[in-house]
């Protein structure tokens, strides 16, 4: 269905979700989602829903037999059928985080990654994109993905305007190199591939003591920062740019999520449009013009 808006400005309209998962409940956890996102349906228009990383399964596990049970192939299991059901519900984009099992054909073995699975607003499979910069937590299960297949879904919003996503997981967003932080690879590759909006799933730790809500959002800017760079403003010029960061919140067992999940603008202005608090379970529903 085709929206009309009273200007000539494209819109999107996308729901970020933030929770508190029940490591291993992955049932309790999408029981948790349905009642969450009830209050949504066909009419609101909803262009995206976007989950944080590990949404269903929680993310600290100890070794690749712990989090076996949970592996699924990315049109396959539960987190399928689940993002299916609530795409075609909604007529929307889904993008959930998972833990994946692949098959690999020469190996005859599985790999495992930390992916995110998209799914098409018929409720179809579209793609699934692995995560490309691991943290600690990651190693003690998966590997990296080493290529960018699924890193950029084109989208029709409805609204009537085609759309460039870049898809994003977690530490994807920071340097590569560590001893060159200044880089921002990540960024770089949103530019060079002129995306309208940036969907990163976080599982986003502190330690310590949490900080300000606003220091995480300046934090995940900063990673942007290209996009200000006078080397690449051709490739930005008169283009609206967001950033949509869903992250999680809580504690799995000695690991603390700093939730925070926001919508953020990168170009040609930087703003915060609208963000949750550390802690809260709720759905942040924002439109913008592209």
């Amino acid at each position: 269905m085709i929206i009309q808006y009273d200007d000539d400005w494209p819109k999107v309209k996308v729901v970020l979700v933030q929770h508190y998962p029940v490591q291993k409940e992955v049932e309790a956890n999408m029981k948790f989602f349905n009642k969450l996102l009830s209050k949504y349906n066909e009419k609101d228009n909803i262009d995206i829903v976007v989950f944080p990383e590990m949404a269903l399964t929680g993310l600290v596990y100890d070794n690749k037999k712990e989090i076996e049970p949970f592996l699924e192939e990315w049109y396959k299991g539960k987190t399928f059928v689940f993002c299916s059901d609530l795409a075609r519900r909604l007529k929307c984009w889904v993008i959930l985080g998972y833990p994946q099992k692949f098959w690999v054909e020469k190996e005859q073995r599985y790999r495992y990654y930390n992916s995110a699975m998209i799914v098409d607003p018929m409720g179809d499979p579209h793609c699934s994109y692995k995560k490309h910069l691991l943290t600690d937590l990651d190693k003690t299960w998966c590997e990296k993905g080493n290529d960018d297949i699924g890193s950029v879904v084109t989208i029709d919003t409805k609204s009537g305007e085609r759309i460039k996503a870049q898809i994003g997981i977690g530490n994807d967003i920071n340097p590569y190199d560590k001893n060159d932080e200044e880089k921002c690879e990540f960024a770089i590759k949103c530019i060079e591939n002129e995306v309208n909006l940036i969907i990163v799933l976080n599982n986003w730790t502190y330690v310590d003591v949490p900080e300000e809500v606003g220091k995480y959002l300046m934090d995940w800017l900063y990673r942007f920062k290209p996009f200000h760079d006078d080397k690449y403003k051709k490739k930005v010029r008169n283009r609206n740019v967001y950033i949509l960061i869903s992250n999680r919140t809580g504690k799995e067992k000695k690991t603390h999520f700093v939730g925070s999940s926001c919508a953020l603008q990168i170009n040609p202005e930087i703003r915060v449009v609208d963000n949750l608090s550390l802690t809260e379970e709720n759905t942040l529903s924002v439109e913008m013009e592209l």
